[in-house]
């Protein structure tokens, strides 16, 4: 089978909702069964089944998700608080709510969880943005890089892509990034 092949060889692996909940399901159990961890992006949202939440390392949703994941609205760090918590006891090992220009809030079950901020740049077009969090997120978490060093790498990503027009033209370049953090003063994974 390619697919395990594949996951088996992963250092993470990246899922979202787009794709069929079969496959979804496939590949977090094949994960799981190589300990492959897995980012669970769960976006569009739709229904999936809950019970695979044991086997995710680390879930992203936007506020959205978030509110249908958890019914509470989010709208700042103390809801985002509210909504990862309860969504982390569903069995997932860390939550990544992102709220867009506002930054990500990161909760792995302490009590107060860490509210991590975006980058101000000028957002021209936010299409796509949650998926330039996502690929910066595996990659940076790929790398070894501490989690909340990997939200401040998907920050920056995803701040960079809000500032062209489209989705797939407007992903950062490494190099892109690599200078944006620089200018930062901030780790480059």
């Amino acid at each position: 089978m390619e697919a395990e092949e594949v996951i088996k060889d992963a250092n993470i692996v990246l899922l979202q909702l787009e794709t069929s909940i079969e496959a979804v399901v496939t590949s977090v159990k094949l994960a799981q069964k190589y300990n492959v961890p897995v980012i669970l992006n769960p976006a569009p949202y739709q229904e999936f089944p809950k019970e695979i939440l044991k086997y995710i390392s680390y879930i992203t949703p936007n506020e959205t998700e978030a509110f249908e994941l958890s019914g509470i609205e989010v709208k700042d760090p103390q809801t985002a608080l509210e909504a990862a918590k309860k969504i982390y006891h569903m069995g997932v090992q860390s939550v990544i709510i992102t709220m867009g220009g506002q930054g990500a809030f990161l909760y792995t079950g302490e009590k107060e969880g860490k509210f991590i901020p975006s980058y101000k740049v000028e957002a021209i077009d936010t299409t796509g943005a949650g998926d330039a969090f996502n690929g910066g997120l595996a990659y940076a978490l790929s790398k070894g890089n501490s989690i909340i060093e990997a939200v401040q790498f998907a920050n920056s990503v995803a701040a960079l892509s809000v500032t062209k027009i489209g989705n797939a033209p407007a992903m950062p370049y490494k190099e892109d990034i690599e200078n944006f953090l620089r200018g930062k003063g901030l780790l480059i994974p």
